[in-house]
């Protein structure tokens, strides 16, 4: 997080760190001039500066999430939207995000990682092959239908030594409620079981 970037408003004090102490004054304290990484008050201070920040570049915050920021130019728009210190711009407008990135330089330290590979952990073109695989298929899905009553069904079932290669056997469920499937799953075993008793346990 750049807790440096935040400005203080109120007086915070710190004990210096080892070896700033001095003989003479060991009592004496630092008086923070910019928030520091771990004190309460950094993000608030972060995100204050922040929000300043895109409302000098015209960008306006969303009512919604506070973390999406929004410019429009006619039918043109460019969107940046935070999550602590990682953010991603995106939009139609390339002329204002060049711009955008510009100004964010200027006024903040910060890298330009380029393409968007992964955010949060996701791995974005995973998560796009299923977007297009979803879009492709509208008319898919599993169809529940009304069998005049609620019984919960499970079954499961393994094999044993299903695997030529490595000998794992694979076990699997699903679950019916009312007759209409809801959940399901099959899953290799992670260790050898030596009798279809044990696969099956």
């Amino acid at each position: 997080m750049p807790s440096w970037h935040g400005e203080l408003k109120e007086e915070v004090y710190m004990d210096p760190p080892l070896g700033f102490v001095e003989r003479a004054n060991p009592r004496e304290v630092c008086r923070l001039k910019k928030s520091l990484y771990g004190l309460k008050r950094s993000p608030r201070a972060w995100s204050g500066r922040f929000t300043l920040a895109m409302r000098k570049y015209g960008f306006k915050q969303s009512n919604s999430d506070h973390t999406l920021f929004l410019k429009w130019k006619r039918k043109l728009v460019t969107c940046l939207i935070i999550y602590v210190d990682d953010m991603i711009i995106t939009g139609n407008d390339e002329e204002e995000m060049t711009r955008l990135r510009t100004n964010l330089f200027k006024e903040f330290e910060m890298k330009d990682l380029g393409r968007l590979k992964y955010f949060l952990g996701i791995e974005m073109k995973a998560v796009l092959r299923i977007i297009k695989y979803l879009k492709g298929t509208p008319g898919h899905g599993v169809r529940f239908k009304a069998n005049g009553h609620l019984e919960t069904q499970v079954y499961t079932d393994a094999d044993w030594a299903g695997d030529k290669g490595n000998r794992r056997s694979t076990s699997g469920y699903f679950t019916l409620v009312g007759g209409n499937l809801i959940t399901w799953r099959s899953k290799k075993q992670k260790v050898v079981a030596l009798s279809s008793a044990e696969a099956e346990f």
